[in-house]
């Protein structure tokens, strides 16, 4: 004997009671509900179930033998073919086919509470809520869940109205000679021209230079979106608000076969130039899941290949699900409860994170721009509610996921325009710091000693009162030079002249050496010592020593201004460095302003003076070898010291 009873009964004397039950149907209904209910499910009853594998452990029977398998006198039993308008006819329908099968046992055969899974896409079930339809759930009129409001808190006009409307959009895709594209569709809100969904945009096709084209699911063509609030469409508006000249495509399809989506990408006018972006997940949990990523693995680096045959830029993207983010809301949380309870519940966030990792590593390998956006979605907060259910996003979520393609574009674009040959030269300023360093360190001791004798040579205790130092070639020696010793001695108790010791100038070190000396004796506090090979030398500061032949080039004086502050200013306690202003030298100009830079971050104050004119031109020793060249010496009378001079007429007469 067969009786029929109402969803109401099932609640109270099944459910309530936590009774064990059969099901009738192992189809779309057993599938959804099973995981959330099976450890009261005692089998599943179907008419195919020669072609269906147990689900979840729960044996699926014929109808035939229901008397077979159980041993109870009364078999309680829950119809579960999918609601629809028929729902309650075929199951009278069924009930009656029990009844032919002669099963002595009484059968209770309850309903579903079809009508409301119809109405809302769940089925109640004591405290919980069992996803049937997804898109059911999200657009029903009879209670929009206020995670929703918030993931469309842009829209003015947001309603049930307004959610159906979106759910007009055709889900479905065609193909034709390998061509997949979209039917045309145009309801006011989503439109569908030329087999895409449309991006907005602001300006002319003829305006952009090239395209960005998005391939991927249904959260890149957009599902329950309207076109201005599509991913493609915001990245535009951003494009063309940053006046880039790329035009977006939006070339999403819903599906999750990353093989049709690498077939688009071949299929699709792809030019040099270009951007290809795959955004989409890995969602293949069943049967063998390394061989399922190893799978995956091959097809995006058969697009990566594609793109760079022809010359085009890839980037695979990570787009996550709510099972991938941490500190979840009181909204997220409720999602996930029902999203999370009958749909995708081979998921688990072990899973998926170890997925993306192998993804990634497999990326890195072969040399695959990749960006796992998850990591991007844990600041999601900033931008409001983000998901409208396990994977899908709602306005809010694309801005997030726009604003982070738009950051990955504009920093590549900074990249290529930067010049390769000053990259080059940067490259080869940095290893030779690397190898003064490596030679700094190297040459320690030798350091050490030569400081330890210059020490000797200096009259005072370098320990007592403030030390300037100067650096010169004086080559030769100039009322310029004179100018800038007695300038710079006011300033400090001890001034230390550090004289280019490299012999590779008109005049000799010993003759420069000597000139300075001869007209520094008489200046207390002050004494003329060699630099050396670790300050302005060949070894530290090459450039120096060819000036006339580069000065258009840019050059790199760090390595002799670090080994300045970390070695030879601190061992002889100099806190200051003097140096002339230099209006035509470039570069002396550049190592001054460089000293600038460096030293004062070693505690080293530098004080650069103006360098004393003739007639309103700079001095220069220059123009002193210049008139030594054309025996002018009344000129040379004019630039020079006394001493100076006397040393040059005696040099002269030498010669």
């Amino acid at each position: 004997m067969i009786f029929l009873y109402p969803w109401e009964d099932f609640e109270k004397d099944i459910i309530c009671k936590n009774e064990s039950f059969y099901i009738y149907g192992a189809g779309k209904i057993y599938e959804k509900i099973i995981h959330a209910v099976n450890k009261n499910v005692i089998a599943a009853i179907d008419e195919k179930c020669n072609e269906k594998e147990t689900y979840y452990n729960i044996p699926v029977i014929a109808p035939k033998n229901i008397k077979k398998f159980s041993d109870k006198e009364k078999i309680i039993m829950l119809c579960c073919l999918y609601p629809d308008e028929y729902y309650y006819q075929r199951t009278v329908d069924i009930k009656n086919y029990l009844n032919c099968l002669n099963i002595s046992e009484n059968i209770y055969f309850y309903t579903l509470d079809y009508e409301n899974i119809i109405k809302t896409g769940v089925i109640k079930w004591k405290n919980r809520k069992l996803l049937i339809d997804n898109l059911q759930y999200l657009i029903n009129d009879v209670e929009i869940s206020k995670h929703l409001e918030n993931a469309y808190n842009c829209i003015d006009n947001f309603s049930a109205a307004y959610l159906k409307k979106l759910y007009e959009e055709p889900a479905y895709y065609m193909i034709q000679d390998n061509h997949i594209y979209f039917p045309d569709f145009n309801n006011g809100l989503i439109i569908h021209e030329n087999g895409r969904k449309k991006t907005l945009r602001t300006k002319n096709d003829s305006e952009y230079s090239n395209t960005i084209w998005i391939f991927g699911d249904s959260r890149v063509s957009g599902m329950l979106i309207e076109n201005c609030y599509t991913i493609s469409s915001i990245l535009q508006m951003k494009i063309d608000k940053g006046d880039l000249q790329y035009r977006v495509e939006n070339c999403g399809i819903p599906g999750r076969e990353i093989e049709r989506m690498v077939l688009q990408i071949k299929e699709t006018p792809v030019g040099k130039g270009d951007m290809v972006i795959l955004a989409t997940g890995f969602y293949e949990y069943d049967g063998d899941i390394l061989k399922n990523v190893a799978a995956w693995n091959i097809f995006i680096n058969e697009a990566y290949d594609f793109c760079k045959g022809i010359e085009s830029s890839f980037l695979y993207v990570n787009l996550p699900t709510l099972l991938e983010m941490n500190d979840l809301t009181d909204e997220e949380i409720e999602i996930l409860e029902i999203f999370n309870t009958t749909e995708f519940t081979e998921y688990s966030r072990e899973k998926i994170d170890k997925c993306n990792e192998i993804i990634s590593y497999f990326c890195l390998n072969h040399g695959i721009a990749y960006k796992n956006f998850a990591d991007y979605f844990q600041v999601r907060k900033r931008y409001g509610t983000c998901f409208i259910n396990l994977h899908h996003y709602g306005p809010n979520g694309n801005q997030l996921i726009a604003d982070k393609i738009f950051e990955y574009i504009t920093i590549n674009l900074l990249l290529k325009s930067v010049d390769k040959d000053a990259v080059g030269e940067m490259v080869s300023a940095r290893k030779k710091i690397l190898e003064m360093k490596k030679k700094e360190m190297n040459n320690d001791e030798e350091i050490n000693h030569f400081i330890e004798e210059i020490k000797k040579k200096i009259p005072w205790d370098i320990n007592i009162g403030k030390t300037g130092c100067i650096v010169m070639n004086a080559n030769p020696f100039t009322v310029g030079h004179e100018y800038l010793v007695k300038k710079s001695i006011q300033s400090v108790d001890h001034l230390i002249i550090m004289v280019v010791e490299e012999d590779v100038s008109y005049f000799s070190f010993k003759d420069r050496l000597n000139m300075v000396r001869a007209n520094l004796k008489e200046l207390k506090g002050v004494s003329v010592i060699p630099s050396g090979k670790f300050c302005i030398s060949k070894s530290t500061f090459p450039e120096y020593f060819k000036k006339e032949e580069i000065q258009n080039k840019i050059i790199d004086s760090r390595g002799d201004l670090t080994i300045f502050s970390r070695k030879l200013a601190p061992m002889l306690n100099i806190k200051v460095r003097f140096v002339g202003e230099e209006p035509e030298d470039m570069i002396t100009k550049q190592y001054n302003d460089q000293m600038k830079k460096i030293l004062p971050s070693f505690g080293i104050e530098v004080i650069e003076i103006p360098r004393k004119e003739d007639n309103g031109v700079p001095i220069s020793a220059s123009k002193v070898r210049k008139y030594v060249n054309d025996n002018n010496w009344e000129g040379i009378k004019e630039l020079v010291t006394e001493q100076t001079y006397k040393y040059l007429k005696n040099m002269i007469n030498r010669w």
